[in-house]
């Protein structure tokens, strides 16, 4: 799920909220899918990485071609 904020639309704000979790806790395991509000494991691995904010990038950058 790449709308990690949940408001209905994939944006830069979605990167935003990976990058700000990256920033806060570094990379990691996520203990549970309620550890956080939004959802910022988006490759689906059980991790929050840098690899989850470039899924989101990626996917804007195509949709901007």
């Amino acid at each position: 799920n790449l709308d990690v904020n949940a408001d209905n639309f994939i944006s830069a704000i979605d990167a935003l909220v990976v990058i700000n979790q990256l920033n806060s806790r570094g990379n990691g395991l996520l203990l549970s899918p309620q550890e956080f509000r939004s959802y910022v494991d988006t490759n689906s691995n059980g991790y929050v990485e840098a690899m989850d904010v470039l899924i989101v990038i990626n996917y804007l950058n195509r949709q901007n071609l």
